[in-house]
């Protein structure tokens, strides 16, 4: 048990002594610069992430693309209207022909 101990404490002094000052300062300066260039790549990466997307929204394939967008749009507004326009006159004829049956319904009654 006494060699354990004395073992230990050994171990300690040499991990204990093994960082010096000088070490650890430059350790933290190594740490600080990769972490400065790390920072420096992901702003570097980020910037050309943001032109491809610019190159890729700016490209012929994206303005077809909102081309045929709007093109089907415009479609698709034109289907409805039509379809609006024919509820409308059908709900017209239909409100016209109640109105017929009532007045000769009322008609009868006199």
């Amino acid at each position: 048990m006494r060699k354990i101990v004395i073992a230990c404490a050994a171990c300690l002094a040499v991990a204990l002594t093994a960082c010096s000052k000088a070490e650890t300062d430059k350790a933290n300066a190594n740490l600080n610069a990769e972490a400065d260039k790390t920072a420096h790549d992901i702003k570097a990466g980020a910037d050309e992430l943001g032109d491809k997307a610019k190159e890729a929204a700016h490209s012929p394939e994206a303005k077809k693309l909102g081309a045929d967008i709007k093109a089907g749009a415009a479609d698709v507004g034109h289907v409805a209207k039509e379809a609006i326009k024919g509820a409308a006159a059908g709900a017209k004829q239909g409100a016209d022909e109640i109105k017929h049956k009532d007045a000769e319904h009322d008609g009868d009654k006199k």
